[in-house]
């Protein structure tokens, strides 16, 4: 006999108890849209029509709402995954792993549906009663905007849920398989761009650059500047790219052990992994200074000499401090973080490939740039 992908007593069971805090997100919310709605109106009844469906303000609400709700739903619908009894327990149950996956993703997200489908409601309920024209079209493609940033900030945290068994750990890589790939690619690219003294338009970026086509792992590209919500191309590639994390999470949670509850990673790997992405950020940041140092053609003798040693210094101790902080709080054990120092040199790594390789990029690149 063939199973459903949903169970509904167990899908109906975890919408009951999500209920409070789906209740409270909708009511916050809604709340905050009234909120900003009556502060418009005050300043200027007639412009509020206009810059209240700005998408940037419509945008801004619904994705702080699902940056914040989204780790506390899929955490609270998970809890269990961390305790060893409770672990045991729920797979001992008569479902598949891909029915508690899937049927666990449909309360998660019919909740966040009822979330956004309210800010809505209350927008158009606003304007009519206020008899403000409003743009169908533009609320419509903000709206799917959001639904599509939704699965792919929830099926990031069902990720790190899946690999990790302490909630420290699998917030931390919740975050990491959210953001880092684009900010990877962004930094590269900035620092090619960088070497080569050539800017691409905002217009012109590749796709895998591009911020309309990945919303929720560029929050402040997409709110500050004006990009496209109606960019149809760009709404199907973060749903492709959202189902793909969906998907992924779903593997994960099926390959996931019980005894991994109360630990902080499946494997090594990705143990290793996560130290190296706590410990980089400061030495991104000194390649940063020492490419804009170049761009701008500073003395740079004299700046070697008095800020970009120590600078360099610095950011490779609080570096190495950050990584070995990271071990100890995912771990809470000290041997590990003697263990792990030696793999230090993997930040070290990547930190040079980030300097050199740009480079040679840009140099490959330039004569290219300058024939057309």
């Amino acid at each position: 006999m063939k199973r459903a992908l949903i169970h509904r007593g167990y899908f109906r069971e975890l919408f009951r108890q999500l209920r409070t805090k789906g209740l409270v997100g909708t009511i916050i919310l809604a709340g905050l849209n009234l909120i900003i709605f009556s502060v418009l109106i005050m300043r200027d009844p007639v412009s509020a029509s206009v810059s209240h469906y700005d998408p940037r303000l419509m945008a801004l609400p619904m994705l702080l709402f699902l940056y914040v709700m989204s780790p506390i739903m899929v955490f609270g619908a998970f809890r269990w995954l961390n305790k060893r009894v409770q672990s045991d327990f729920y797979h001992a149950l008569a479902l598949t792993r891909v029915q508690t996956y899937a049927s666990t993703a449909a309360a998660i997200f019919l909740w966040i549906l009822i979330a956004l489908g309210s800010y809505a409601v209350v927008n158009v309920l606003l304007f009519t009663i206020f008899g403000l024209p409003i743009n169908y079209l533009l609320y419509l493609c903000v709206f799917l905007n959001m639904l599509i940033a939704a699965i792919e900030i929830v099926s990031a945290f069902m990720i790190g849920s899946a690999l990790c068994g302490r909630r420290f750990a699998a917030f931390f890589q919740s975050v990491t398989v959210l953001f880092l790939p684009r900010l990877l690619l962004t930094a590269f690219w900035m620092f090619v761009e960088g070497d080569s003294g050539c800017m691409t338009p905002f217009s012109m970026l590749p796709f895998f650059l591009n911020p309309e086509f990945n919303i929720a792992a560029t929050p402040i590209h997409s709110l500050l500047y004006g990009i496209n919500f109606a960019n149809v191309a760009a709404m199907l590639y973060s749903l492709v790219y959202s189902a793909l994390l969906l998907t992924l999470g779903c593997i994960a949670f099926k390959k996931r052990k019980s005894e991994l509850a109360e630990n902080p990673y499946a494997s090594r790997v990705l143990q290793t992994a996560a130290r190296v992405v706590f410990g980089m950020p400061q030495l991104i940041a000194v390649i940063v200074i020492l490419n804009l140092t170049v761009c701008w053609k500073y003395d740079m003798q004299s700046f070697e000499r008095t800020v970009l040693l120590p600078l360099i210094v610095t950011a490779v101790f609080f570096s190495f401090v950050f990584y070995c902080l990271y071990e100890l709080i995912s771990t809470k054990k000290m041997k590990p973080v003697l263990k792990a120092m030696p793999f230090y040199t993997i930040c070290i790594a990547l930190a040079l490939f980030y300097i050199f390789v740009p480079n040679w990029v840009a140099k490959s690149r330039t004569p290219a740039v300058i024939s057309q």
